[in-house]
């Protein structure tokens, strides 16, 4: 299970955002909770999550393009410290009337954030054997439930205590902390694609059309890709109606506030926790399809008994528990995700993939922000999140049916086609 963990680089990739994750943790909880408090307003709280989603469909295709160029070491650096001077002015946020500067905030925090999320995952593969990509994804879910079972406790109690401000510092403080750790990664892009993307970076604008075009005809050739872009658009609708209506959820229906939403986010990550030490046994052993698919209809179960217990036993110990609970498969879903895009890529157009896929995550999750705003006020917490809880179930299903072949990574054969579609995209 703890293979990857021999490597030196790998170790210095998954502290640092072990790091950073945790401060993003908790300005994710005391973000819309500020915003709700100081507004009133569910269509306010929405406009601040859409605010992170629209980089995503902006900003992700082009990180891809240079990631693929850049030495992704040093990408990954600058960006937590940019990152710094972005989350600062949170700290400045007293009223409705400041609302502008948490949109303005967190849109170029969202905008840094998609070079960070496609450099990351497209590194990481080239830190660790091959033959230990799930387990590293797996442990990566594992640093990501670390952080968020500490993030959102702390950001909901420094929130209520001392104000977004706080938070603001304390995450500012995290970039750093990570921007250092990240630039002692020793491991360098091969020369070959250094050269190519400083060529292609002196042939401007065309070049990066070509380069899109070039990621995207990676994905309409490869069918595993296929699959994994269809689950992810049809997840990500429900996921973005609950980045708004978790927090009405846990106010109005839990008669709760930033500290009680805290919990329940730190809850799920428990079971994260267990589920990334699961996926650093099962990662390499077990298709991407069971992982995915399975995990992902127990997911969306789980979720549905969370949104409606309340009905009968309007208390919170259950959802917590329920929460945990849902933490396993949620973990095993995102091991098994990063596993296929990474190994049904090549190197070369990784950060591509990922560019695309976050863009994609991103348009579907904004579409479901902007009907949570919408109608959040007039159907309610539970209704919106019974839709997502539904379409969970309905994306685990898909893929357990059409991702049928084991995922085993790029053959020789398959690399040489990618090749190919890369040549003439």
């Amino acid at each position: 299970m703890t293979t990857p963990l021999r490597h030196r680089d790998f170790v210095l990739l998954w502290t640092a955002g072990l790091i950073s994750m945790t401060g993003n943790w908790m300005l994710l909880v005391a973000v819309p909770v500020t915003v709700l408090t100081v507004t009133g307003s569910s269509t306010a709280t929405g406009a601040a999550v859409a605010a992170g989603l629209v980089p995503r469909i902006l900003v992700a295709p082009l990180a891809g393009v240079y990631v693929d160029r850049w030495d992704r070491r040093r990408a990954l650096v600058w960006a937590n410290v940019l990152q710094v001077g972005l989350v600062l002015p949170l700290a400045l946020v007293d009223d409705a009337g400041d609302m502008w500067i948490v949109i303005g905030s967190t849109f170029a925090m969202g905008c840094v954030a998609q070079v960070v999320s496609t450099a990351e995952n497209a590194l990481l593969p080239t830190l660790v054997p091959g033959g230990e990509t799930g387990r590293a994804n797996a442990l990566n879910a594992l640093n990501n439930n670390l952080s968020r079972l500490a993030g959102p406790a702390i950001g909901g109690l420094l929130a209520a205590s001392a104000g977004i401000g706080a938070v603001a510092v304390t995450d500012a403080a995290t970039f750093l902390v990570a921007a250092v750790m990240i630039s002692l990664i020793g491991a360098r892009r091969p020369a070959d694609r250094a050269r190519d993307g400083a060529a292609a970076t002196e042939r401007g604008a065309r070049r990066v059309w070509m380069d899109l075009r070039t990621g995207l005809a990676v994905i309409r050739a490869t069918r595993r890709l296929r699959v994994i872009f269809v689950f992810l658009a049809i997840i990500s609708l429900g996921e973005g109606l609950m980045s708004v209506m978790i927090v009405v959820f846990a106010q109005r229906t839990l008669h709760g506030g930033a500290r009680e939403l805290g919990w329940i986010t730190a809850a799920q990550a428990i079971g994260g926790i267990v589920g990334g030490l699961l996926g650093g046994v099962l990662g390499d052993r077990v298709p991407a399809r069971w992982l995915v698919g399975l995990g992902t209809v127990l997911l969306g179960v789980g979720d549905l008994m969370i949104f409606n217990y309340p009905r009968w036993y309007p208390e919170l110990w259950p959802a917590l528990v329920l929460m945990a609970a849902v933490g396993v498969p949620a973990a095993l879903i995102m091991a098994g995700v990063l596993t296929v895009l990474q190994t049904s890529t090549v190197d070369a157009l990784r950060g591509r993939v990922f560019g695309a896929a976050l863009t994609v995550m991103s348009l579907v999750g904004l579409a479901g922000t902007a009907l949570a705003s919408a109608l959040g006020d007039r159907l309610g917490p539970v209704t919106l999140l019974n839709v997502q809880g539904l379409g969970l179930v309905a994306g685990g299903a898909f893929v357990i049916v059409a991702l049928r072949p084991a995922v085993s990574g790029v053959t020789p054969a398959t690399e040489r086609t990618l090749m190919v579609v890369g040549r003439t995209g």
